[in-house]
């Protein structure tokens, strides 16, 4: 969902009553400016923490007694309840009426912290709760060295070593009991001076993720050599950073980039290739 804008100058209809009721004039169900719906928000992890589809219209779920024409679908899904959502102020469904679970961006939940049950191969296991073993992500090294990482959730996990010239780590989805984040470091050195971060928090039927450039040394040679990220669900983007590009606009910079987390469904696998990226 995107805004069309326009500069426009707004008069008062001669007509139109001035008093603290604020009526709209010439409609067939005067209604007061007061009591009409709430304004429906998401993609700011707002209420109801609801996230709108790429490239599908929204069909907003209260658009007063003005509306006009109809759509199909919702375009959106919401993991709670919100006063904007059909019933006001009633519950509302986790998922809009006649929708499924859709993937979005822009949405920021909480993606620091941790808890997991994952046992790699020939490594201690890291604590918490898996979803399902079959999903997550993969971390392929194709660097010439050696890549140190640590899979962080309230407590660092063990340190692992990913191998040089194709050495992976794959970490199934899981989910800790505060609701928090979990943060995947990667570091050249195991000093963790300069890291690359993968972060991800599962919410309801979704996975949010994101990639953070904000603790790495501009010359290291994630930069260098740039990063991808594909995904197995083509409904959900996933990112490119090239050889060089010290402000790839995918990522997190600072603190405050919210518009790089991402959204996929939890039944999605995500592969980031450090050193290689699609021609």
């Amino acid at each position: 969902m995107y805004m069309n804008c326009a500069q426009v100058t707004v008069h008062a209809d001669a007509t139109a009553a001035h008093d603290d009721g604020r009526t709209v004039p010439d409609q067939p169900a005067p209604m007061r400016w007061a009591d009409r719906p709430t304004i429906f928000v998401a993609n700011v992890n707002a209420e109801g923490q609801c996230t709108t589809v790429e490239n599908v219209e929204v069909n907003f779920p209260r658009p007063g007694p003005e509306a006009e024409g109809a759509l199909s679908g919702p375009g959106f899904r919401c993991a709670g309840a919100a006063t904007f959502l059909d019933g006001g102020n009633d519950p509302a469904p986790a998922v809009a009426s006649g929708s499924t679970p859709t993937p979005s961006i822009g949405v920021v939940p909480s993606l620091a912290g941790a808890s997991c049950s994952l046992t790699p191969s020939g490594t201690a296991a890291v604590t918490g709760n898996v979803m399902d073993p079959a999903f997550g992500v993969n971390i392929i090294n194709n660097l010439d060295r050696n890549i140190h990482a640590w899979s962080v959730a309230r407590e660092p996990g063990p340190e692992r070593l990913i191998a040089a010239r194709g050495g992976s780590y794959f970490e199934a989805w899981r989910t800790r009991d505060d609701n928090g984040g979990i943060s995947i470091k990667l570091a050249l050195e195991a000093s963790q001076k300069s890291i690359l971060q993968f972060e991800y928090s599962l919410v309801a039927a979704l996975v949010y993720w994101d990639v953070s450039f904000i603790d790495l040394d501009r010359a290291s040679d994630f930069i260098t050599h740039g990063i991808n990220m594909s995904t197995s669900d083509p409904q959900c983007p996933g990112l490119i950073c090239r050889p060089g590009d010290q402000n790839c606009s995918s990522v997190y910079l600072e603190p405050d980039d919210n518009y790089a987390v991402r959204g996929c469904l939890r039944e999605t696998n995500l592969t980031l290739s450090i050193g290689s990226w699609p021609e």
